[in-house]
């Protein structure tokens, strides 16, 4: 909102102008009062400080105006003539009450208009001093004063003017402030990083809207509270470096810390910067920093990658080796066990010669769908009937097995139906085996505004801290007999899908993955296609 000038605003004046003449009202009624006999009309003064007295009230109820303002200024020359004959003489000292007028007309008015009211409280002046006989006996003094009036007037405009002008510049100033508070205000909140300040006591100056949404924070006032009870014990690693930057006041540059938010565990790179004040010395510490889970996915996929390039080049070559090798050694023994008149004994060589070749071929086939690639078959896929397909299957081929459920709404999406299977049942498979006989599988399926989602989740013991990190890497695996291929097929089928495969979360009650697959996976899967 625009604030008004010095002339602009009557609040600023009206109270001392209604004071200043009340007071030359309370002065005239205390001579006619108390002058009784000494000047030449008490009632001219009782009727001159009426009027002053009315003229102050209308000042009280003025809101502004140089009208209104040069008419009550030529009021006051009324009551003031009328007060300096009613006195009657000329030492009674009320032709100075003139000078107060061009004063006055000179700060309320100015410019011409105070020229204009100055000159004829000067002309007015020399007219009532000739009443009193003051032009004749005391030329000086009339003129001297008439002079003062004008010369009042003219410096009352002066500052009325300098006044404006340092009012025009505070208001400029105030705007270029407040154009730069917002300014900073909209820069600190529409960050892309988090920005989180704090001053020497710890207590928090801003924290913005990423920095609230990346460390979980709820959506209420931090200003004023202390980091420890914003940031809680999930935020510990960062209220402990913020709390090292203010006893030791060395910024940090780039480093790297955990913190909790719920069940994750997020990575966050961060520098911080030490707020001094005009001596040098530390006055809070400001901190800048980054969600790095999507840079730890994508470093990530790319060493999966990068791992799936090496090991596809080494499979390709050995894959055709040891198949040349194998299927010779399977048919040879295939002949002798059925030429040969084999004990018992050594029937169980065979079929374990037999069963062994047969697992190596398994292998060899999972580590070439691992390392290979396929054109996907792309058409809409009804996720539950996959669901159902895949987990009847299960059911059929493990009756001992846990219980298997599905939950969620109807979804479809675009993909290859059989690869998107794969990867269904190699994540249930690995849930039934970890709940074990006993335990429960459940498979939800769901979508939201990023795409459609499945959760495949188990009772089974959870995956350690150890393996967490592990999980998609090729070969790992804490199942008896297992590859290590299953999980880092899935990842890899369904980021062939434009999706991503996590692992959502695993404790010492269960583990629970995640399939997502985006919305807008019709144009990016077509795309690869295309390329």
């Amino acid at each position: 909102m625009r604030s008004t000038t010095w002339t602009e605003d009557g609040w600023r004046h009206r109270g001392w102008l209604a004071l200043c003449r009340l007071s030359a009202g309370v002065l005239l009624a205390g001579l006619a009062l108390f002058g009784e006999g000494t000047f030449q009309s008490p009632a001219g003064l009782w009727v001159a400080a009426a009027a002053a007295t009315v003229v102050a009230l209308t000042t009280t109820v003025w809101t502004g105006g140089r009208v209104l303002g040069s008419f009550l200024l030529l009021s006051d020359l009324t009551w003031i003539s009328l007060a300096v004959v009613a006195a009657g003489r000329a030492d009674a000292g009320i032709t100075l009450l003139y000078t107060l007028v061009a004063f006055a007309a000179g700060l309320t008015v100015g410019g011409g208009g105070a020229l204009l009211i100055s000159s004829v409280t000067a002309v007015t002046l020399v007219a009532a001093g000739s009443s009193l006989g003051m032009l004749l006996d005391q030329p000086t003094s009339i003129v001297a004063q008439a002079a003062l009036v004008l010369v009042l007037g003219g410096v009352a405009d002066r500052i009325r003017e300098l006044i404006d002008a340092r009012d025009r510049a505070l208001e400029y100033a105030s705007q270029v402030l407040e154009r730069m508070r917002l300014d900073t205000d909209t820069i600190v909140r529409n960050l892309g990083s988090g920005l989180i300040s704090v001053d020497i006591t710890g207590r928090v100056v801003h924290l913005n809207a990423m920095a609230a949404t990346t460390l979980g924070i709820e959506d209420e006032p931090a200003q004023g509270r202390h980091m420890n009870e914003i940031l809680g014990t999930e935020g510990r690693a960062l209220v402990e470096e913020i709390e090292r930057a203010l006893v030791q006041g060395t910024p940090v540059q780039r480093k790297q810390l955990h913190v909790r938010r719920g069940e994750l565990s997020i990575p966050l790179g961060l520098g911080t910067t030490i707020l001094r004040g005009p001596e040098g010395e530390t006055r809070g510490v400001a901190v800048l920093f980054q969600d790095l889970t999507d840079v730890k996915r994508e470093e990530a996929a790319r060493r999966r990658k990068d791992r799936l390039a090496a090991v596809g080049e080494l499979a390709a070559g050995i894959a055709h080796e040891i198949r040349n090798s194998i299927l010779p050694v399977s048919g040879s023994v295939q002949i002798l066990s059925q030429e040969l008149n084999a004990n018992d004994e050594q029937s169980k060589l065979f079929d374990m010669i037999l069963r062994e070749t047969e697992n190596i071929e398994r292998f060899v086939s999972s580590l070439l769908n691992y390392t290979g690639s396929r054109t996907l078959q792309v058409r809409d896929v009804a996720v539950q009937d996959l669901l159902e397909t895949v987990c009847g299957e299960l059911a059929v081929s493990r009756p001992e097995g846990p219980t298997i459920t599905r939950e969620g709404e109807p979804v479809t999406v675009r993909g290859d139906n059989a690869q998107l299977a794969q990867v269904i049942r190699n994540l249930v498979g690995n849930a039934a085996d970890a709940a074990g006989p006993e335990g429960r599988v459940t498979v939800t399926s769901g979508a939201d505004d990023r795409g459609a989602w499945i959760d495949v989740e188990d009772t089974g013991p959870g995956i350690g801290d150890d393996g967490r990190d592990q999980v998609f890497q090729p070969f790992f695996t804490t199942k008896a007999g297992g590859t290590g291929l299953g999980l880092p097929i899935a990842a890899r089928i369904t980021s062939d899908h434009g999706g991503e495969l996590i692992l959502a979360t695993t404790g010492e009650t269960g583990t629970r993955f995640r399939v997502s697959l985006p919305a807008d996976g019709i144009t990016e899967v077509e795309s690869a296609l295309a390329a």
